[in-house]
């Protein structure tokens, strides 16, 4: 299992299963319910488990509302409203308008063991409507060009960094110099691991030993514990830093396995500050998930690129000793329009000193699948590599050239 915790680390080697839009207003919304839509594999999951094609996730639940005092919980799948079964959020609004009085909900709850329990809720609507205000927990959905996707609160930023995603409050405690509060996503596969689970002890034993070797004053207090998700089940861990000035500062990471690769949400910094955000980060933690990325069909092709590099020996050598190396490398990568690639690189060095010449040849051969749009460019090895560009494409005479830059190097590709 590769590191999960580290930054930078990889974390777009994820993708979506389940694609929360958050609803804003409508019936729903008013009674305090903060509603969610499934991607068509989420609701054919559901229809293989169940026999009907139906299921809206609950993502946020206002405090004080008619919802609340039904019982309704952050992460519920609702099957019917009214008898009625629901498939999107829009179709909830619509079995609710018009309706007073107790309206029946039924649906599955996550359990802590990581399963679903039944669940059957009376909703009570007045005539004249809740005397509430409607949900707060308004919100977007983030996805990468390879898939990957959350829903995260309205007033929240994501950050792309260098192999992580920053997720930003609308007010962050501290100053970006010294922040009081972080929370970074990552992740990593573990496909070859065999971890099927983030319940497996493996799990807690990797991230043991890569948090304290990170923070060697922190020491786990706490987990792995059930968190339920709309997709399988995930585990919290929580460290405490010893003797920390300035009060309780702890990391938590809520982990997840989807899909062959491990994704964690980590927070670290003041307790105070953490348990403020616990509900806004569990709820962007249960709408993890996995969905097919994007393709850019302006870069299906073959694309080639030749760079010669010249070194010498130091100066200070005279002239007869002074090492002389020459190095070309020719590159080319044939990008498919069915979202695999290859490259190739052949290398050709000559190496001359002291009378002594030196010639070595070579060529490496990788593939795996990349994913583009929005100027940003993700090529995934077949060996778990992972490398994550922008791109420009420009016209020219000769034909178009392809620039990327990323990972402190920029290159210019031509067909």
């Amino acid at each position: 299992m590769r590191t999960m915790l580290a930054v930078p680390v990889s974390v777009v080697a994820v993708g979506l299963a389940l694609t929360v839009m958050a609803r804003e207003t409508g019936p729903a919304a008013t009674a305090g319910l903060s509603l969610s839509a499934l991607t068509d594999d989420s609701l054919e999951a559901v229809r293989q488990a169940t026999g009907h094609r139906v299921g809206v996730l609950v993502s946020a639940v206002a405090a004080g509302s008619p919802a609340a005092a039904a019982g309704f919980r952050t992460g519920d799948l609702l099957y019917t409203v009214a008898e009625r079964g629901v498939d999107s959020p829009a179709a909830v609004d619509a079995a609710l308008t018009g309706r007073t009085g107790a309206v029946t909900v039924t649906g599955v709850r996550p359990t802590a063991a990581g399963g679903w329990e039944a669940l059957s809720v009376t909703l009570t609507l007045n005539a004249g409507g809740p005397e509430v205000a409607p949900a707060t927990e308004k919100g977007k959905t983030f996805q990468h060009v390879i898939g990957f996707a959350f829903w995260y609160p309205e007033g929240w930023r994501v950050v792309s960094g260098e192999g992580y995603l920053q997720l930003v409050p609308p007010d962050p405690a501290g100053t970006p110099a010294s922040p009081e509060e972080l929370y970074l996503i990552t992740g990593e596969s573990v496909a070859d691991s065999g971890i099927a689970s983030a319940a497996d002890p493996r799990v807690a034993q990797y991230l043991d030993a890569q948090v304290t070797g990170m923070m060697p004053a922190f020491r786990r207090v706490r987990g792995p514990d059930p968190v339920p998700t709309t997709k399988g089940g995930g585990v919290l861990l929580e460290w405490r830093a010893e003797g920390a000035p300035g009060g309780e500062v702890l990391g938590r990471a809520f982990v997840n396995i989807l899909r062959g690769h491990g994704v964690a949400l980590v927070a670290i910094g003041l307790r105070r500050h953490l348990d403020a955000r616990d509900g806004a980060i569990r709820a962007i933690f249960a709408s993890f998930g996995f969905g097919e990325g994007r393709l850019d069909p302006r870069l299906a092709g073959r694309w080639s690129l030749v760079s010669t590099v010249s070194m010498s020996g130091s100066a200070l050598e005279p002239d007869w000793s002074r090492a002389g190396m020459v190095s070309e490398t020719q590159s080319t990568i044939d990008v498919r329009p069915d979202g695999t690639f290859e490259r190739v690189d052949e290398r050709h060095t000559i190496a001359m000193g002291a009378g002594v010449s030196l010639e070595d040849k070579s060529r490496t051969v990788s593939r795996g699948r990349w994913n583009a749009g929005d100027g940003v460019l993700c090529l995934m090895g077949e060996d778990e590599s992972f490398g994550e560009y922008r791109y420009e494409l420009v016209s020219g005479e000769k034909g178009p050239t392809l620039r990327l830059t990323g990972q402190g190097r920029g290159e210019v590709w031509g067909r």
